[in-house]
């Protein structure tokens, strides 16, 4: 009877990524001196208060988001900065800490590396659940993000969800009308306009071509054709008398592993009927424009 119940324990476990709770430990009928007597025996790793890692799980990521989220149940979820890198809109940074919110009114417990808010206004409509996870929502995670990020990064992350299909008008406009005085929601608003503009990577394009005629180069007027081994590719800007363009490489993850492999592939087509490239980025064309010009200024010279 005894280890029926460990093993229900473990199989609560295998679905928190490893992690367990004392409310687990009552959930599957055991006592918890028992439990706390085999945990200590053996030496269970403690996450956040109140949680351990049962042995042979590896203390991931995703491991420290469940003891976060566990740790300040009920009605816990990841959210900020945290939260974007689990929705892969931010890169994810071991030493970082994890952030969660709870309704507003409850009291929490401060943490070494866990950074805790407290919601007025969190709802079922906020909360999404990423592989079981509770996070709190794309558009709720970047109107949290937004009063301490400058437009462009809120662009772009808008762009990567939109260009994932994660992301609509309707979600973002809701998101704002229902907290319409947070820190950022005027940033918010303005680029959420980007939403109802053409493709993502065509917007990207489109400020990177500005960028160049602005300082004084001439690039071509659309994408341009090139006869490649294999077919006809398009250089997004390019300028054809010096064999050289530009290519605006998206915003954030490539959503497959194939996506990516096809741009690489497309890029060395280009290189060998003689292109020389060079790559934008959202991030490098907004910290460090002059970088961009002067790829440009050393390619033409050349």
């Amino acid at each position: 009877m005894t280890h029926a119940r460990w093993q229900r324990l473990f199989e609560i476990a295998r679905t928190q990524a490893g992690v367990v709770t004392l409310r687990d430990v009552a959930a599957a009928g055991l006592p918890g001196t028992t439990f706390r007597d085999r945990a200590r025996r053996e030496g269970w790793q403690r996450l956040f208060p109140g949680t351990w890692l049962i042995p042979g799980s590896p203390a991931s990521h995703q491991a420290s988001r469940w003891s976060a989220v566990l740790a300040n149940q009920p009605n816990a979820s990841i959210s900020h900065v945290t939260a974007a890198t689990v929705h892969e809109l931010e890169r994810a940074h071991r030493s970082a800490p994890i952030h969660v919110v709870v309704p507003y009114g409850r009291r929490a417990d401060p943490a070494p590396g866990l950074v805790q808010h407290r919601s007025r206004r969190l709802g079922p409509d906020d909360i999404a659940h990423v592989d079981g996870l509770p996070v709190t929502t794309i558009p709720r995670t970047i109107m949290d993000l937004a009063g301490g990020m400058p437009t462009w990064r809120i662009e772009a992350m808008m762009l990567t969800a939109r260009q994932r299909d994660d992301l609509d008008i309707e979600e973002v406009v809701h998101q704002h009308e229902r907290r319409p005085g947070l820190h950022g929601a005027r940033r918010y608003l303005a680029a959420a306009h980007l939403l109802s503009e053409d493709g993502a990577d065509s917007i990207l394009e489109r400020r990177t071509r500005r960028l160049v005629t602005e300082a004084g180069f001439n690039p071509s007027s659309g994408p341009h054709a090139v006869d490649c081994p294999g077919g006809t590719l398009h250089v997004d800007i390019a300028f054809p008398s010096h064999r050289f363009g530009i290519e605006c490489d998206g915003f954030g993850p490539h959503g497959t592993r194939g996506a990516f492999e096809r741009d690489r592939s497309r890029w060395r087509r280009l290189q060998q009927a003689g292109w020389r490239l060079t790559w934008v980025t959202w991030d490098l064309l907004h910290t460090d424009p002059a970088a961009v010009l002067a790829e440009v200024r050393r390619a033409l010279a050349s």
